[in-house]
């Protein structure tokens, strides 16, 4: 809900780029929606990292997200917490921050709206080449060869 109001006060607002700072909440609300559920792992090893997981999901699109900190919130190790999150999700939290960008850049790439460098920072990446060198690694074509298919 509370999400939900910044989108609201955003698009109502009407400032410089409001449109895709509304359109970046909201993808920010999706990611949250569309988490997957993964693997059944016991519950209450799924207890101890619940809270980096949300962590994770609430700061995916940042561009200083810490890798360390979901293990720190978490009050373990960050090999244990990793440990747990692989059995949970199939992959490492890397992978997993990499793969919510992802879908989102393609989503972004799609509407044709916003240019490769703004969907570069909306996803979290400083660096426009680093961004579109995961995105190839990831699709196995650049941003704009993507955009043209």
């Amino acid at each position: 809900e509370v999400q939900c109001n910044k989108i609201y006060r955003t698009w109502i607002g009407r400032k410089s780029k409001y449109y895709l700072n509304s359109m970046s909440l909201l993808y920010e609300v999706i990611a949250a929606l569309s988490k997957p559920s993964g693997n059944y792992i016991p519950k209450d090893k799924y207890t101890k990292i619940q809270a980096g997981i949300e962590y994770l999901t609430n700061h995916c699109f940042d561009k200083d997200i810490d890798y360390n900190e979901p293990s720190r919130i978490c009050g373990i190790s960050y090999t244990y917490f990793k440990q747990l999150f692989i059995q949970k999700f199939r992959k490492p939290p890397i992978g997993y921050i990499t793969e919510v960008r992802m879908e989102r850049a393609a989503e972004l790439l799609s509407t044709g709206i916003v240019s490769v460098t703004e969907i570069a920072e909306l996803c979290g990446y400083e660096n426009i080449y680093y961004f579109s060198k995961v995105f190839k690694k990831y699709y196995g074509v650049s941003p704009k060869k993507y955009l043209k298919s």
